[in-house]
């Protein structure tokens, strides 16, 4: 629904609305859509009713009837032409004097005047409040709106009597009566639509002006152009409104319209009123965007990278012709840096849309709004904003599995592989990323990559690393992955590979990294060992060889260093605790689930588990109530006999165990 009055200046309307609507009669001449300049018919030789004016000048839904016109044939009629003029291109006039009088565009008159001597109109003239009316020009006919409550039409005043000798006495007056009661005002305020009310104290009108910015001059005279000229607008009037819009509350059923201006005081010096054709309307629909525009949403944007959207709108108001222009106003940041195709606002069209291209920078970071205005030919407007957040672009991530940082064990002779994976993080549509890899000769040409790199571009890319390393191989290698998404940002994930030449790694070395000294006072000689012994080699070393794999078990377990002939037992613990517990004459750190796999007797101070004959190493385990899974790790040790105890231990010691290996478990 439409404000109670709105308004536009006629000169942007001359580049914004320009109107083509259908003869109301078959006895109008017929004209061009857009017609160069105004040509009018009136009622006394024109081929024009007060009936075809009814017709010219109501739109779509509603219902006329009881027409009736009193004054001067000659002072109404119909118009087109009116673009770029009065800011409509056709509609019906009105007028004190002689409608033919508006022709332009030469200005040739400054006293442009026609007195029939005919009555003035009482409504009128409580408008003004004083003085008499003459020569009225009154419309009037009976409305029914089935389909709303409200009706608006749009129009425009203007007068010879403009910045006359005697204009500030003398107030002629336009009114829209609904009823009875006057629906035509100046925006914004309580004033009627006449000479005295819309002005800007030009030399001979009213001291001061009076919604000046309503008010545009045509007079020779004040343009300094001398008489006659052509003048600002293409008319003979000397002074003109602007585009106003008024609207009125209807009661049920049938209303009454009466639409009348008449001459103050005397029968001099004419004023016309232009009523847009078609515009006289039930109420309105607004025009409406097109489903495609984003309002109201927030689009993500990043820095330095291209965004776009598109807006369109559409008339709704089924008018002839209907067509909207679109503008668009908002933050300062994507009104500069952007761009508008076509540029806004734009002309007149069915639909009307644009193309929004911007490439925020790093100095646009935030949020902006664009405020998007269409606005139809009976100037019902609807607005939608879009809001754009600019933020930095954020490089792409590495998620699981990639082992990202991590320092992962693998043992000659026993196959090896992780997963790497990773995606863009901006958002982006068609976000795609590329994964390479960099890093240590030995891996990269031993192994492979499924799928192979680099791999990409696309939304999110892994591979899996395979590697079946050999002794030689035996180290530590690093992998270096990079991912590279569309706007050059890279991430890198490091995997450290440490390749040992036997299944176990060492742990719990006495006094190193936090596990617990030797409590005899016995330290090792040096690592990796558990703690010295009587027979003083420094401590037993435990050490292994073959395949942790639960298919194919061949670990071996070996120990030297201990008593010559020590009863031994290599045990399992599933659980590792790196300070260790004090044990005997040494210190133990596998714990949890202790499993007693093998007893042996040194000779020459050194045991081998398995031997020939005995169960394999998870299979022992397994038959001991702990059976190993693929990916499992189990903690190794072996303590054995040492009847000689060193002081400062009592005889409660007389035992001592060696470091401890942990075996990770493969498949």
């Amino acid at each position: 629904m439409l404000p109670s009055i709105r308004t536009l200046s006629w000169s942007t309307l001359a580049v914004l609305l320009v109107l083509s609507l259908p003869a109301a009669t078959a006895a109008r001449p017929s004209v061009s859509a857009t017609t160069v300049g105004l040509v009018t018919h009136d009622l006394a030789t024109g081929g024009e009713t007060p009936t075809s004016l009814v017709q010219e000048l109501v739109g779509p839904g509603a219902v006329v009837s009881n027409i009736v016109y009193n004054g001067a044939p000659v002072a109404a009629g119909t118009f087109t032409g009116g673009t770029g003029i009065v800011g409509f291109e056709r509609g019906i006039l009105l007028s004190t004097g002689d409608v033919v009088e508006v022709v332009g565009p030469t200005n040739d008159s400054d006293e442009t005047s026609i007195d029939y001597g005919t009555p003035g109109d009482a409504d009128l003239l409580a408008l003004i409040g004083n003085g008499t009316m003459e020569n009225a020009c009154i419309l009037e006919f009976d409305l029914d709106c089935p389909t709303g409550s409200v009706i608006s039409f749009q129009y425009v005043y203007g007068s010879e009597e403009y910045e006359d000798s005697v204009a500030a006495t003398f107030n002629d007056v336009f009114g829209c009566f609904l009823n009875g009661q006057n629906i035509a005002w100046v925006p914004g305020t309580n004033d009627p639509v006449a000479l005295g009310f819309v002005n800007c104290g030009y030399p001979y009108d009213p001291p001061g002006g009076a919604n000046c910015a309503y008010y545009v001059t045509n007079n020779c005279t004040t343009l300094g152009l001398g008489w006659p000229c052509t003048a600002t607008v293409a008319t003979e009037i000397d002074g003109l409104s602007g585009v106003f819009t008024a609207t009125g509350t209807l009661l049920p059923g049938t209303n009454h319209v009466k639409l009348a201006i008449a001459d103050h005081l005397d029968g001099n010096f004419d004023s016309y009123v232009f009523l847009r054709g078609q515009s006289f309307i039930c109420a309105s629909t607004p025009p409406v965007f097109g489903a495609a525009t984003p309002g109201g949403q927030v689009l993500r944007a990043l820095a330095g990278v291209p965004m776009s959207f598109d807006v369109s709108a559409s008339a709704a108001n089924g008018l002839p012709g209907e067509s909207v222009a679109l503008s668009v106003a908002g933050d300062p940041a994507p009104l500069a840096g952007g761009t508008f195709t076509p540029a806004l606002p734009t002309g007149l069209s069915q639909p009307a849309s644009t193309r929004f291209d911007w490439t925020p920078t790093a100095g646009d970071l935030g949020i902006h709004h664009l405020d998007f205005t269409v606005t139809d030919q009976l100037l019902e407007s609807a607005s939608c904003n879009v809001a754009i957040l600019v933020s930095q672009s954020a490089p792409p991530a590495f998620f699981p599995p990639s082992p990202c940082g991590q320092v992962l064990n693998a043992w000659t002779g026993t196959p090896f592989g992780f997963a790497v994976a990773a995606s863009g993080q901006n958002g982006l549509s068609n976000e795609t990323i590329t994964l390479d890899v960099s890093g240590d000769p030995v891996p990269i040409a031993g192994g492979t990559f499924v799928p192979a790199l680099p791999a990409g571009p696309a939304p999110s890319v892994t591979t899996q690393f395979s590697w079946n390393p050999v002794p030689a191989d035996a180290g530590i290698h690093q992998l270096v992955f990079t991912a590279t998404d569309q706007l050059q940002g890279t991430s890198t994930c490091t995997v450290t590979i440490r390749v040992h030449d036997s299944p176990g790694i060492n742990h719990c070395q006495p006094g190193v990294a936090g596990t617990l000294y030797c409590p005899c006072n016995n330290p090792p000689a040096n690592a990796p060992r558990g703690c010295n012994n009587s027979s003083h080699t420094g401590g037993a070393r435990l050490t292994s060889d073959g395949v942790a794999s639960i298919a194919n078990d061949t670990v071996v377990f070996t120990t030297d260093g201990e008593r010559p002939t020590a009863t031994s037992i290599l045990f399992q613990g599933n659980v590792h605790w790196s300070q260790g517990v004090l044990y005997g004459q040494g210190v133990r750190c596998a714990l949890g689930l202790i499993k007693r796999l093998y007893v042996k007797t040194a000779a020459a101070g050194s045991i081998t588990a398995p031997q020939p004959g005995d169960p394999s190493v998870h299979a022992r385990s397994e038959s001991r109530g702990d059976p190993i899974q693929a990916g499992e790790s189990r903690y190794y040790a072996v303590y054995y006999r040492d009847p000689t105890i060193p002081f400062p231990c009592d005889s409660s010691r007389n035992f001592n165990i060696t470091q401890m290996q942990e075996v990770l478990w493969g498949p």
